[in-house]
């Protein structure tokens, strides 16, 4: 041997890595079990957070206690807000003087719905919702937040899924409309209608009739209103006002807001904990599945903890080495379960959303950031437990009969 060859020396804290390195079969098995228990754990938090916010959004975005329409026209108000079903219905102005008379209504503002069509006169098909910029609650400042500035005529904002870019036109029966900006998502079917003031929605009315494709032709459209969006005064009760306008008023409907989203928020919470429960049985499941295999894999370690035994390797040493391995492991199964999470969730959350039918909308970097962070916490600490029990019990055995099993 050439004397002037230097031996290799292996720092005892180099070992884990030598370790995970030299085994790369037996670090796969683990790295691969906690990258699925993180893209669980981390998947199911952001999903059960990014259906929250949509509800939230949501819940913010509609703004009034109470929702007025035509009585004919109750369940198309669902299918509008609820189901991005385009749809219109319209009732009497007059109606809007009777609904702001009523006691305890503090703020009543008119809304106009109109359909663009099919024909070669539109862009697209879509729900366009007008509001009167003098009274609104609702949209206007959601609006205001995104734009900064009133519209005027024949301008619009296109909600999130809208294909239409800041900047450009479109066409709604024969007018260049200009698209303003575009909505932060709200997880929910607002983001497929387009907003607009109620000056530009009757503009378009007009320019309907003279095309012979209007709903109203038979009424002036500047006497039809489709909704009043109504908030309630402080301390009076949403569902009192709602029977003080369907006794008094003729030919309207009053519709708590609470009642119509109570359907969403029963599905909600029913998902919610269904997904709580399966996360824990899958947390528990990953658990046993960690220990039984970390237990396998020391097991065919004997040799090896035999060795190390001998050349004066304490069982505390021991332990410490198979537990920071197995938290080097654990880290790095706990990122690629993570950070494969958030890529889906993030990719695919317009057909998640679709698919489960609920208000969705993904949450912060913050948040996600934090989940991956106690996620990767929870993996490395259940599979540091069960590699350490597995240690602990190997280091137990007396070195002799570790040589014996390793023969």
């Amino acid at each position: 041997m050439d004397k002037d060859k230097k031996e290799k020396v292996v720092r005892p804290g180099m070992l884990p890595g030598r370790n995970i390195a030299g085994h790369p079969g037996r670090t796969a098995v683990l790295v691969v079990l906690t990258a699925l228990l993180a893209l669980v754990l981390c998947g199911g938090s952001l999903f059960l957070k990014s259906l929250n916010n949509g509800f939230s959004t949501l819940e913010n975005r509609l703004g009034a206690d109470v929702i007025v329409v035509p009585k004919d026209a109750e369940g198309k108000l669902e299918k509008v807000v609820l189901e991005g079903v385009p749809s219109y219905f319209y009732m009497d102005k007059e109606i809007l003087t009777e609904v702001a008379g009523i006691s305890g209504v503090a703020k009543a503002s008119p809304q106009y719905f109109l359909c663009s069509a099919k024909a070669g006169c539109c862009s697209m098909p879509v729900q366009i919702i007008g509001f009167d910029p003098e009274t609104d609650f609702s949209v206007a400042p959601w609006i205001m937040e995104t734009t900064g500035k009133n519209l005027g005529l024949f301008d619009i904002v296109a909600g999130a899924n809208i294909n239409a870019q800041a900047g450009g036109d479109v066409i709604f029966y024969g007018n260049d409309c200009h698209v303003v900006s575009r909505l932060a998502s709200t997880g929910s079917q607002l983001d497929n209608a387009v907003y607009a003031t109620n000056e530009t929605i009757l503009a378009l009315t007009r320019s309907s009739v003279e095309k012979g494709i209007n709903y109203l032709a038979q009424n002036n459209p500047e006497d039809q209103i489709s909704a009043v969006q109504i908030k309630v005064a402080e301390g009076e009760d949403p569902a009192e006002i709602a029977k003080a306008i369907n006794q008094k008023v003729d030919g309207a409907a009053a519709v708590e807001t609470s009642i119509m989203l109570s359907g969403f928020s029963a599905s909600l919470s029913s998902l919610s904990r269904t997904i709580r429960l399966t996360l824990i049985l899958i947390w528990v499941l990953a658990a046993v599945i960690l220990f039984v295999a970390c237990t396998l894999l020391t097991r065919t370690r004997v040799s090896e903890f035999a060795y190390l035994r001998t050349i004066g390797v304490s069982r505390s040493m021991l332990s410490d080495l198979v537990l920071k391995e197995s938290l080097l492991t654990g880290l790095a199964g706990g990122i690629i379960g993570c950070s494969g999470s958030i890529l889906i969730l993030n990719l695919f959350h317009t057909a998640v959303g679709n698919a489960v039918g609920l208000p969705y909308l993904t949450p912060s970097a913050g948040y996600a950031t934090a989940a991956a962070m106690l996620t990767l916490v929870i993996t490395a600490l259940t599979g540091s437990a069960a590699a350490a029990s597995a240690a602990y019990r190997s280091s137990r055995t007396e070195t002799g009969n570790l040589l014996r099993k390793g023969n």
